[in-house]
């Protein structure tokens, strides 16, 4: 949000970590794969054309709020989007792999679900703030660390 924005102050200071804004934005974007993935369904396109279009139009808007808001922005489309596309692939690969492992060894599906969910946030976020938007340090930087 812009500093101009009027907010309580509290709202400001929670909206000023960058984890809780990853979260807001990975619910707003589940917020708007649902309602697009409904309205593809209710559409007379295929449900399988529906649902890709709806989680790739979900996944272009969260990338423009996560480059944007979440990590401020400082990172050039032609090396982030890339990035960001292979990052979720990853996700989407490690997740189903976590659901299917979990439910054969006979967790039940609402804890396989939770499990999956909870990696899924976690592994975008680490992908995502270490690799995609990692911050860029200016040129002739060495690190000693």
């Amino acid at each position: 949000m812009p500093d101009n924005v009027p907010m309580p102050q509290g709202l400001k200071q929670l909206l000023a970590s960058e984890p809780v804004r990853f979260v807001v934005t990975g619910l707003g974007a589940a917020a708007l794969l649902f309602g697009l993935t409904d309205a593809a369904l209710r559409s007379p396109l295929p449900p399988f054309a529906g649902s890709l279009l709806a989680y790739g139009l979900t996944l272009l808007v969260s990338y423009v709020v996560q480059q944007a808001w979440t990590f401020r922005g400082r990172h050039a489309h032609r090396a982030a989007l890339p990035r960001y596309c292979a990052a979720q692939a990853l996700c989407a690969a490690g997740t189903a792999t976590l659901a299917a492992i979990a439910t054969r060894t006979g967790i039940s599906a609402p804890a396989a679900s939770l499990a999956a969910a909870l990696f899924s946030g976690a592994c975008s976020y680490g992908l995502s703030r270490h690799w995609v938007f990692a911050a860029r340090r200016p040129a002739g930087h060495t690190s000693t660390s």
